[in-house]
């Protein structure tokens, strides 16, 4: 396969929001390897990723200041890495929608970006659960300390929504970068409510759903995971804080035609 018949995609949206769910959906089809968080650490540091980051050989292979080694030795990113060479879309996901937007944009050549949302107030109470555990879980608060909690998670979500629609605003008053640049938004509700959504996720990027294997299993997860108690604190302040006008904003932008 030639590199250019390769296709780069980055994944993204706010903590908490799915990013790890869509890309194991995605995942599940044998033409797509995305990494998980496989660049995440040049991302933030240079905001750029070239595109030769992606070629199977460079992406299968740790170079320090890549990522921690955790995320690249984590078993989703080794299965990626396994099957780059054959795979005709190739990529990575980060929780970073900003340092994304702007890699994208940079990035010489063509790129597609997929942006998740989920509502604020299931990324609210995400922060809080993780939160919380690790209050008594030490190992836990390592990677999820106790003070990023349900307002830092209202504030991820409000930025994450104001960067998509800067992103989208910029993609269209640009004839150039919309030519360089695909991006399609995707609702996590809807996407994991209805498995039709599936079929137009993976059309964007121009293969067919059926030949993935998996699928059902991750919706099956999906549905025991969705559930979510009353939280009327949380609940209070997303509605005295989250920007959910731009959050509708951003998902008309879902049903618009990719």
């Amino acid at each position: 396969m030639s590199e250019t018949a390769r296709h780069i995609l980055l994944v993204t949206g706010c903590p908490r929001s799915g990013t790890t769910a869509l890309v194991r959906l995605l995942n599940t089809h044998p033409s797509v390897a995305i990494g998980m968080e496989r660049y995440t650490r040049r991302l933030l540091d240079e905001h750029h990723l070239e595109a030769d980051l992606f070629t199977p050989d460079r992406f299968a292979t740790f170079v320090e200041g890549d990522c921690n080694r955790v995320s690249f030795d984590a078993r989703a990113t080794q299965a990626a890495c396994a099957k780059a060479q054959t795979a005709t879309v190739i990529g990575d996901k980060s929780p970073n929608p900003v340092e994304v937007f702007e890699a994208a944009e940079a990035m010489d050549g063509e790129v597609s970006v997929i942006m998740i949302l989920r509502s604020p107030r299931a990324v609210a109470r995400s922060f809080q659960v993780r939160a919380e555990r690790a209050k008594t879980d030490p190992a836990a608060a390592q990677y999820w300390p106790a003070s990023r909690d349900y307002k830092r998670g209202i504030k991820a979500f409000n930025r994450s929504v104001e960067a998509t629609l800067e992103f989208a605003n910029r993609l269209r008053g640009d004839a150039d970068l919309s030519r360089r640049v695909r991006f399609k938004v995707v609702s996590y509700e809807d996407l994991f409510r209805n498995r039709d959504e599936a079929d137009s996720l993976f059309a964007f990027l121009g293969i067919r759903s059926d030949d993935a294997d998996g699928i059902a299993a991750i919706y099956e997860e999906s549905a025991v995971l969705s559930g979510m108690r009353k939280a009327p604190l949380i609940d209070l302040a997303v509605a005295l804080w989250a920007k959910r006008r731009d959050y509708a904003r951003a998902l008309d932008l879902a049903q618009m035609a990719a």
